[in-house]
């Protein structure tokens, strides 16, 4: 939880490194919806670059770009594809709305409607921290511990813009 510390522009061109078509809306989405919920939009970006492969959606990401679900929500084993959304503002804010039901036991904040379809079904506030999502969002282990890898690429990468 807390406030997004990287840019949409400095995001946008960190994944457009690995994917030059990457779309700066997603970026934008990421740094606007986090803000709404007090979410981190830079490390929950870091999330949705290693659930989609830098938004390439190659290595056996079980979504599609045209599914706006950067996260695989809804995909609980091999084969299933998952949720999809209408547009890449609200596949953002359901990961949003989901790493904010992991992390809080609030209510979504005012104004905001319910887009995460898996939102009733997380143990509320049990993750505050991004490696408490360690065999919690996915089976692996080391799940918050690889977000975080990237995420220290991201901060890495910005530090080199300045």
């Amino acid at each position: 939880m807390g406030p997004t510390q990287i840019d949409p522009e400095t995001m946008w061109l960190f994944v457009s490194q690995r994917n030059p078509d990457f779309p700066i809306e997603i970026a934008q989405a990421f740094y606007d919806v986090g803000q709404i919920y007090g979410i981190r939009g830079d490390v929950a970006l870091c999330q949705s670059i290693l659930e989609t492969g830098w938004f390439l959606y190659t290595g056996g990401t079980a979504v599609r770009p045209e599914q706006h679900n950067y996260c695989g929500l809804g995909v609980t084993r091999k084969g299933i594809r998952g949720h999809a959304f209408k547009d890449p503002r609200e596949g953002v804010t359901a990961q949003i709305q989901h790493l904010y039901a992991y992390a809080s036991t609030g209510r979504l904040p005012k104004g905001e409607g319910l887009v995460d379809p898996r939102f009733s079904l997380v143990s509320r506030g049990v993750a505050s921290t991004w490696h408490d999502l360690n065999g919690r969002w996915a089976a692996n282990n080391h799940y918050g511990t690889q977000i975080m890898k990237l995420y220290a690429d991201l901060c890495a990468f910005s530090a080199s813009r300045q």
